[in-house]
Parts: C-alpha cells; structure tokens; sequence
C-alpha cells in the first residue's frame, strides 16, 4: 500500500512538475517573442526618424558622399543629351575608333564602328551627289545667278562660278555640321581603306566564334 501511495505521489508530482515545465516554455518563448518584436519595432522606428539609437551613421553618410557626385553627374550629362549637347559621332571620328580598336585586337569593337563609318560616310557622299545634281538642274540656286557675260569664254567661266557657288551653299546647308574632311582620310576611304579593316575584323570575329 505504501508502495502504490508513493508511485502515486510520484506519478502526481512528475505530471505537476511537467505542467510547470511545459507552462515556463510557453512563458519563455512569449517574453522573447515580444523583446524581438519591440527591437524591430525600434529600428524601424529608428530607421524612419534617422536615430540609429545611438550607432554610428558614418558608413550612411560616406555612401552619401560617395553617390551624391554620381547623381549630379547623371543630372547633368541627362540636361546635356536633352539639350542636344553630345556631340554625334561622324563617320571620321567611327573610323579613327574602328582603327584603334582594330590595334587592340577589339575584334567586335572593330567591325561596329566601321561598319557605322563606311554607313555615314556614304550619306556624307550621297549630300554632295544631290548638292551636285540639284545645282546643275537649277534645283539649287546661286546668289550669282544673274552674272553673264556676251564673251563666250567668260560664259563659261560665269557658269563655272554660279555652279561653284551654289554646290558651296549647297553643302554648307547639309554638310556643315561635320568636321573639315581631311586629305588623308578621304585618300582612306576612296582607296577603300576601311573595307579591309572590316574584312579582316569579320575573318577573327569568325574565328572566335
């Protein structure tokens, strides 16, 4: 009989003592979810005030130095590509890149700007063909249109000025945005130059690929 009181007792205590085990974990868990929140709930607070409850803001504002140039920069080139700032790449400036990529083995770099070269400087010859065309069918009109002479060797002369003067007018109406074309590139470009460097560019592009 004592035996079964005492299995007894012990059977009660260890169900109490499991009770209150059970009852402190649940306790526990609850305090500690309640701290986590109310720490989260003073960042976010802190965050949104700018207090970082005493920490040290000095990595934010070093990221603010370091990307306000970075803005004002992107500003700026924005209100210049706005305004019609950036200079538009001619087919001289496309072939001199082409070239120096061409040296440094930049074999895709290459063959994009010659290709955008030979492009423009075909619109280029294509403005100076209708400046040509327009002027001798007297699309195109010179200032000098009223000079004439009853000698014939001065009618030719005279028309020899008016067409002149009308394919200048002509071209600077069309052409004259773009730098001055120099001797050498245009002995390039007439002997074909630019062609060769797209052949070869082509060639390596095939052989990487």
């Amino acid at each position: 009989m004592a035996f079964s009181y005492s299995c007894a007792v012990s059977t009660n205590q260890f169900s109490w003592n499991s009770k209150y085990l059970f009852t402190l974990i649940i306790v526990v868990l609850y305090v500690g979810f309640s701290h986590s929140t109310d720490d989260k709930t003073d960042v976010s607070a802190s965050l949104e005030s700018g207090v970082d409850d005493g920490s040290d803001n000095s990595d934010i504002s070093s990221t603010e130095q370091l990307t306000k140039p970075l803005v004002e920069i992107s500003v700026k080139l924005k209100r210049l590509e706005d305004d019609s700032f950036i200079e538009e790449l001619t087919f001289e400036k496309l072939y001199e890149q082409g070239v120096r990529a061409y040296d440094d083995q930049l074999w895709y770099s290459c063959a994009n700007k010659i290709e955008k070269a030979i492009k423009d400087y075909r619109i280029y010859k294509h403005a100076l063909s209708d400046c040509r065309l327009n002027c001798s069918r007297g699309i195109q009109t010179s200032k000098l249109s009223n000079l004439s002479s009853n000698i014939e060797d001065f009618k030719t002369f005279a028309k020899f000025l008016k067409d002149a003067d009308c394919f200048s007018r002509c071209t600077d109406e069309s052409v004259s945005t773009r730098p001055r074309l120099t001797e050498r590139l245009e002995n390039a470009f007439e002997k074909r130059t630019p062609y060769q460097y797209l052949q070869f560019c082509y060639f390596k592009l095939d052989r990487l690929d």
